[in-house]
């Protein structure tokens, strides 16, 4: 171990080594500043007293780089004896006493050692991630099996969710990304996992770390923050580019018969509007901070209004059932918040049944910036069917039957389309059959089965 001398400032120069300690055992004993400067003749004043002293010399303690002992500053009265570092006087490097400190040595040496390891571990960690997920591992699907609405979510992430490089799906909690993909998270989440599920989608290994679950070793990810790569092949088995992918399904649901989209779409119809009006009653509810947790039934009671109204004009039942709502519970009419919240589905539908019955003049609503259109319903509406926002100004009911039934099914004009399973949730009670359609008239909901022809009416409370 080298040596040190330290230099000892003008005012204590004239005392030895003895002395200074001395001095020091008695400053901590409590003896008055004042007192001590006047018994070792120190010409200062007594409150710097203290940082004049020469700093102990850690003879214990040797500096990793330079082999020399290290320093460290004398605690004072009020102070604690470890809460100044041991100290390298030659680099600056830094040793913290305290097993509790989370403080790290900021010499230039340590700094780069962090960086080191922060460089070998994130390798190591990259190897993982890349060997979990690799892509070449993954087989790709055949063009042909992909659907309707799985074309479109693609469709619609190539065109919103990708960068100028466009060699993968961005996150989709990308701030840079202004449309939101669905209208609520819960639909981005089903719709992206359904891709992922159905292998049409692999996550892409170059995602950031904080994309993976690094308590699980990186074998488990967040949907929402890991880059996609599409996992879909044109031709001869290799998987395409996101390039020619894009600009297949472009072509494909541009161009080609649109036929085949009919059972898929008027679900697709009543799917992004229920959710655009759950995304506007959340918002609302929030707003007026009403506790709202009745998704279920809300779904069902949305459903049956847009047998008869867009989203624009249920705009009006949300705002009034949660501003209903809110004044149920603040003039403590209901037992609780979670009760008041309760009501809305309810009193929707009464509004709704009201309208019909008194043939109300139904203003529709504009889109409010807090629920942003999502990117799905540009393309679907604007790119594909070309009637710019239809699915927030027209009931789907209405808009299939009138206009765009005809042009997706060859059958008659008029005839009922039941919504998928899937979609809706009813059933008959008598023969469980999917086939039925929610009639809503006065004060009643009628479900009328075209398997059975069985007639199940529901009054609203």
């Amino acid at each position: 171990m080298g040596s040190i001398e330290i230099e000892l400032e003008p005012e204590v120069s004239h005392l030895s080594a003895e002395q200074i300690e001395e001095l020091y055992q008695k400053y901590l004993s409590g003896v008055k500043n004042s007192e001590l400067i006047e018994e070792f003749s120190i010409e200062t004043n007594p409150n710097k007293l203290i940082k004049l002293l020469p700093p102990l010399l850690r003879d214990d303690c040797q500096c990793d780089y330079c082999d020399l002992p290290m320093l460290q500053k004398r605690k004072s009265k009020s102070g604690y004896s470890s809460a100044h570092p041991i100290e390298c006087s030659a680099c600056g490097h830094e040793v913290y006493e305290n097993s509790y400190s989370n403080q790290q040595c900021r010499c230039k040496q340590c700094a780069q050692k962090r960086l080191e390891a922060k460089r070998v571990k994130e390798l190591e960690d990259r190897e993982k991630i890349e060997s979990h997920y690799s892509v070449e591992s993954k087989q790709p699907l055949p063009y042909s099996s992909l659907n309707f609405l799985e074309k479109l979510i693609l469709l619609t992430l190539f065109r919103d969710h990708t960068d100028g490089e466009f060699d993968c799906i961005l996150s989709l909690n990308d701030s840079v990304r202004v449309d939101p993909l669905c209208p609520t998270e819960s639909m981005t989440n089903e719709f992206i996992a359904h891709l992922y599920e159905a292998k049409v989608i692999v996550v892409d290994p170059k995602s950031r770390f904080s994309a993976f679950n690094e308590e699980e070793d990186f074998e488990s990810f967040y949907p929402l923050r890991v880059q996609w790569i599409s996992n879909i092949s044109i031709d001869a088995g290799t998987r395409a580019d996101l390039k020619t992918l894009h600009l297949a399904i472009y072509r494909d649901l541009r161009e080609n018969d649109k036929q085949s989209w009919g059972e898929e779409l008027y679900g697709l119809l009543y799917l992004i509007a229920t959710e655009e009006v759950l995304q506007y009653l959340y918002y609302k509810a929030d707003e007026l901070d009403v506790q709202f947790g009745a998704d279920k039934k809300a779904r069902e009671v949305i459903q049956v209004l847009l047998e008869n109204f867009s989203v624009s004009q249920i705009y009006y039942f949300v705002r009034k059932a949660v501003d209903n709502a809110h004044l149920f519970y603040s003039k403590g009419y209901s037992t609780g918040k979670k009760h008041a919240g309760n009501t809305i589905p309810n009193k929707m539908m009464s509004l709704g049944e009201r309208a019909l019955k008194g043939e109300w003049s139904m203003y529709p609503s504009s889109r409010v910036s807090a629920c942003p259109r999502s990117a799905l319903s540009k393309v679907l509406f604007d790119l594909l069917l070309e009637d710019e926002d239809a699915g927030f100004t027209k009931s789907p009911e209405l808009y299939w039957m009138d206009e765009l039934h005809p042009l997706f099914n060859s059958s008659e004009v008029g005839e009922f389309k039941p919504k998928p399973a899937d979609e809706h949730g009813l059933a008959c009670l008598e023969c469980s059959s999917k086939a039925v359609k929610a009639d809503m008239s006065n004060d009643r909901v009628a479900l009328i089965c075209h398997d059975c022809g069985a007639v199940h009416e529901f009054k609203a409370l």
